[in-house]
């Protein structure tokens, strides 16, 4: 599985890539006599798998021809994900952090469903696996 591991290496590198020190405060900006910095969080993902299988013919199905054995898979990916959190004002009378309100997007809203749909993922796949010996 070398092919696998020089996969996530890349991926990894990109992520690297991604989460590094000028994403997470960003340059000054001076506004008069305001000088403001952006802090921003950032959060990394990664999966990875690889397959492999042999086998004898699987059955056909209504309308399809038989299928045969053999088969092999492998890939990984990754995500970064980067979000203003506070900004900080550097003024003559001091420093203030200001905060900004993380409220989540539809990116967010689709990751909170992975759930559900895995669940969902599951049964079809049980009832399948039930079905494949039937014929």
């Amino acid at each position: 599985m070398e092919t696998i591991d020089k996969m996530v290496e890349t991926v990894v590198d990109h992520l690297g890539t991604a989460a590094s020190s000028g994403a997470v405060s960003g340059k000054p900006i001076v506004v008069g006599d305001v000088t403001l910095v952006v802090l921003s969080m950032v959060s990394l993902g990664l999966g990875a798998g690889g397959g492999e299988g042999e086998g004898g013919t699987v059955p056909a199905k209504k309308g399809k021809a038989p299928a045969g054995g053999g088969g092999g898979a492998e890939g990984a990916g990754g995500a970064a994900k980067v979000r203003p959190a506070a900004v900080i004002a550097f003024t003559a009378q001091g420093v203030q952090v200001l905060p900004i309100p993380d409220e989540p997007g539809t990116f967010d809203k689709v990751v909170d469903k992975i759930p559900d749909v895995m669940e969902v993922v599951d049964k079809v796949r049980r009832t399948f696996d039930g079905r494949v010996g039937e014929a």
